[in-house]
């Protein structure tokens, strides 16, 4: 498990978390309520 690999691992098929406002940011403030929504339940 120490080995480095050779090359720079990337990620094509978006398994990254993205920031909380990357879909909501650019859409106008009256229609916020209408996009995706975080929510936490049960602490998570």
């Amino acid at each position: 498990m120490g080995d480095v690999p050779g090359y720079v691992p990337f990620d094509c098929d978006n398994h990254y978390y993205e920031a909380e406002d990357a879909f909501t940011r650019h859409v106008p403030r009256e229609m916020q309520p209408r996009v995706v929504q975080w929510a936490e339940i049960e602490g998570r």
